[in-house]
């Protein structure tokens, strides 16, 4: 099974790795795109304002932005951050970006995004899967992306509600591993299982991409996680 694989490079603010040392490691990684990851508006600026960062990126063909989540979405500030956005989607051609529910102080404000997006479950705030379900259905124009971690953390249960209700919602997957009430960690030498969520990839449509959403205490570890997964997710 061919699908899309993307690295989240959420990691790497994490440990401060600059811009010019993660196009190097990127480069070298066996992936189809990038999702950009924020945690605040100054990290988007920077990037907007490194053009040879910008121009690597540019040329994976199914780069995703995952929108700043230590932010929070107003009516005064979403038409400027927002612009943002837009600018930094439209500069490495990408194909989704994810926000969190719990962001918006209004969710009418969903209706003016002005480019493609999906809504990610998460930890944070009330929205437990009967809610999201129940959110989703009110508003079938909305698309998800399924973050298998955050779900498990809540029992298997979870991961039956969501995907019997929004499995043709799915535009996007964000694949981590739970060790020891950890998230985010690696399957790579894990006793975990990865193959519990190979399962649920391979229900989803060819064109749904999947993002290692992981941390790193190692760069070094990062290529070898991600031929690990690919390897899995591949092996029909």
């Amino acid at each position: 099974m061919k699908k899309k694989i993307n690295f989240a490079t959420g990691t790497f603010y994490k440990q401060g790795i600059e811009l010019d040392q993660q196009i190097e490691i990127l480069r070298d990684l066996p992936i189809d795109g990038v999702e950009l990851t924020f945690a605040t508006f100054d990290e988007l600026k920077q990037t907007l304002n490194h053009k040879e960062f910008l121009q690597f990126v540019s040329k994976y063909e199914c780069n995703t932005i995952h929108a700043p989540f230590k932010e929070d979405y107003t009516k005064e500030n979403f038409s400027l951050n927002i612009n943002l956005i837009k600018k930094l989607s439209s500069t490495i051609g990408s194909k989704n970006v994810v926000f969190h529910l719990y962001n918006f102080e209004d969710l009418d404000l969903l209706k003016n995004i002005p480019l493609f997006f999906t809504l990610e479950n998460t930890l944070g705030g009330d929205w437990n899967s009967q809610k999201i379900v129940s959110f989703f259905s009110s508003n079938q124009e909305l698309i998800f992306t399924f973050d298998l971690c955050h779900a498990l953390h809540f029992g298997k249960e979870q991961i039956k509600l969501l995907m019997n209700n929004l499995k043709e919602k799915i535009r996007s997957i964000h694949l981590s591993n739970i060790v020891n009430g950890k998230h985010h960690k690696q399957f790579f030498n894990s006793s975990e299982d990865i193959n519990k969520f190979v399962r649920i990839i391979k229900e989803l449509n060819d064109d749904v991409i999947i993002t290692v959403e992981e941390n790193f205490d190692n760069v070094d570890d990062i290529k070898k996680e991600l031929l690990y997964i690919r390897k899995k997710i591949e092996n029909d």
